[in-house]
């Protein structure tokens, strides 16, 4: 007699679903390929993305964070990492970075291998996504406690940058367009040459600001503390 097997069945995600942290990844591990999907608020948002305007001008900023990571003792960095804010978050930023728990980092790893808490920066490429980047995630992020926040929002041609001052973000007048880290001293991005796509430029401008007296008192601070 022939034995049969059930397979359990795959629960499909749609934006709109409604549903906690440890659902939102069960489901996620369920469907392969999916494509960039996030818990907001108990929320799934699901968006494709372009490559004009989302993967390449991410791709540079990330090229950016790099170098200064490369450049910059103890700093973490990384791209599209899941957040884990459970019971009902889970946002995948374009870019972030993160001091280590050493130098005062409010995020960390957890058991599972989760990135967990609020990195010191966060950065989103926002083009069919500016809408909720600059709302929902914006008040999410605040709400954790994330320092620094920048949209690019690459349709418009425009960015915005939010310091966190008494628990509020608010928003920093650029008068030059160049925007200039107060947590990780030498991290210069210059968004001009980037919305112009001199990305020679950019990259020449955080190379001057990593050879800085300010960045190196940085490094010198962090190396002393991992003592």
């Amino acid at each position: 007699m022939a034995t049969s097997i059930t397979t359990p069945a795959i629960k499909l995600l749609q934006n709109g679903d409604h549903m906690n942290w440890d659902e939102f990844v069960e489901r996620c591990e369920q469907i392969p390929d999916l494509p960039r999907t996030e818990l907001i608020f108990g929320v799934v948002y699901m968006n494709a993305q372009r490559l004009e305007w989302h993967d390449e001008p991410a791709e540079e900023v990330r090229f950016l964070l790099k170098n200064y990571v490369r450049a910059t003792f103890g700093i973490k960095g990384g791209e599209e990492t899941t957040l884990q804010l459970a019971p009902k978050n889970g946002p995948r930023p374009d870019a972030h970075l993160r001091l280590p728990n050493w130098a005062g980092g409010n995020s960390y790893i957890d058991e599972k291998g989760w990135l967990t808490g609020a990195p010191e920066l966060l950065i989103e490429i926002a083009a069919s996504t500016a809408n909720y980047d600059l709302h929902m995630k914006k008040d999410l992020y605040e709400q954790i406690g994330v320092k620094e926040y920048l949209v690019w929002r690459t349709i418009d041609g425009e960015f915005d940058a939010f310091d966190l001052i008494d628990g509020i973000f608010q928003r920093r007048d650029m008068k030059d367009g160049c925007w200039a880290s107060q947590i990780f001293a030498g991290l210069t991005i210059d968004f001009p040459a980037l919305m112009r796509t001199d990305y020679d430029q950019a990259l020449k401008t955080l190379q001057h600001a990593l050879n800085s007296p300010a960045h190196a008192a940085f490094v010198a601070d962090l190396q002393t503390r991992k003592k």
